[in-house]
């Protein structure tokens, strides 16, 4: 444990113990809940071989909101000081007068906090120098112009790191700390041919560094994406199967997740809102998360309202079992809370896997789908039209690059109709889902209406 990671702990308990101090003593605040962190990092970006970005950061935030009864008051602050913690309480507690009553309102359930839990292993500070790391980005930026003629620059060679610190702390004598870390290292290409320029890049992230790809990792997987998107065609419009790489994928499970979440679900704006017991994905899947994962990036012993967080699955043999929820969409929905509030921790599938390749063979003929662009989902309907690039693919293997197509369908025919998933899992994010195959969808070309 690092000096500053016992100074910093000390110092969030000390502001949120006077934030709840001065809340409990203030005539008509009933509870009061509050959330502080603070972070530090830095940021280098290599181009050209020269520094074109030095970044360092440092930040602090405070959360308070007070309850008088069912009137509630939030703020949010930067300052730590007693007279800055003074005066948000003050217009906290102002704030909530001014407020409708919200049955709703009010912290979680005392019995279902987390008043123990494990350490996670999500703190790994990296000390590595400044001008090391500037070293490394430097070199990789030299692996990947060396590794291909068709690169023809390194739009940046980047690396960070960053330590975070997060405390949830409420009147009913909870107090809960978080630290994590998390680093990465991206190379951003830009490769040419005589029918033009592509940019591309990769990446890779972990809590602590011992776990990071290779630079040479990195440099060779960031050009293979980048020329690969080199001499892109276009496609006529066709209804055909579409395969999602993993990354893709990931939005679709995000979708996914959006539709069953407490916001989506008590205003009405989901698709999914009647759909609980019934078959939502096939017989094969299940759908769950996995908060306690020692290392993950989505861990996490509690949510945002100090609820324990638990594995626990939200689709089960395809059907709909459980919503996504925290304490207030409970209510709202005369429900109970999941532990959900903030999202969800390690989002994950559990389904028969198929190797990519494989993969590829079952479709056949059809699209690959390796970038999504623009915002086209209804969360109402379900409608589901986007931008899209990638490659076409006949008789199980990649014949060419693909560009300026849109795909078009509707989520809830997407979801039932998935046809097989990958075994690529890419675990660098709190979503993780390797290749999904669709059955079919509309493919449009440009300047074509799907």
């Amino acid at each position: 444990m690092t000096s500053w990671l016992l100074d910093e702990r000390v110092r969030l308990t000390d502001v949120a113990h006077l934030a709840l101090q001065l809340s409990r003593s203030t005539p008509g605040i009933t509870a009061a809940e509050v959330d502080v962190s603070v972070g530090r990092g830095y940021r280098v970006g290599v181009r050209g071989g020269d520094v074109e970005t030095l970044e360092r950061a440092e930040d602090k935030a405070v959360s308070l909101t007070v309850y008088r009864g069912l009137q509630s008051g939030s703020v949010s602050f930067s300052d730590f000081s007693p007279a800055a913690i003074v005066q948000a309480v003050e217009k906290a507690n102002f704030i909530a007068t001014m407020i409708e009553p919200d049955p709703c309102n009010g912290l979680a359930d005392p019995e279902l906090l987390a008043r123990s839990y494990e350490d996670l292993d999500l703190y790994h500070p990296w000390d590595l120098p400044v001008r090391e790391a500037i070293l490394q980005m430097i070199a990789c930026e030299r692996k990947a112009l060396a590794s291909d003629q068709r690169i023809k620059c390194v739009e940046e060679a980047g690396l960070s790191t960053r330590e975070h610190i997060r405390l949830y702390a409420n009147t009913d004598d909870f107090i809960g700390i978080i630290p994590s870390t998390m680093h990465q290292i991206a190379c951003s290409l830009v490769a040419e041919s005589s029918n033009g320029m592509e940019r591309d890049g990769d990446y890779t992230c972990a809590r602590d560094a011992k776990q990071l790809a290779s630079l040479d990792w990195v440099a060779a997987a960031s050009v293979e994406k980048t020329v690969q998107r080199l001499d892109a065609k276009s496609i006529p419009p066709q209804r055909c199967p579409v395969l999602l790489d993993s990354a893709v994928a990931k939005g679709l499970l995000k979708h996914a997740i959006q539709l069953i979440t407490g916001p989506s679900l008590y205003r009405r704006q989901s698709c999914l809102m009647d759909a609980m017991g019934e078959q939502i994905f096939p017989e094969w899947l299940t759908l769950y998360q996995d908060p306690h994962e020692r290392g993950g990036y989505g861990s996490a012993p509690f949510d945002n309202q100090g609820v324990r967080t638990v594995r626990q699955a939200f689709v089960e043999n395809g059907i709909l079992t459980r919503f996504v929820l925290g304490a207030y969409a409970a209510r709202k929905l005369g429900l109970t809370t999941t532990g959900n509030a903030g999202g969800v921790y390690n989002l994950s599938i559990e389904a028969p896997l198929t190797p990519f390749t494989a993969l590829l063979k079952k479709m056949d003929r059809g699209l690959l789908v390796t970038e999504m662009m623009g915002q086209g989902v209804n969360l109402l309907t379900g409608d589901y039209s986007r931008g899209a690039a990638g490659y076409w693919v006949e008789n199980g293997e990649i014949q060419y690059p693909v560009h300026e197509i849109t795909l078009a369908g509707n989520l809830r025919d997407m979801f039932l109709h998935t046809v097989a998933l990958g075994d690529d899992v890419d675990r660098r994010t709190n979503v993780r889902v390797g290749s999904w195959l669709l059955e079919s969808m509309i493919v449009a070309g440009e300047g074509q209406q799907p």
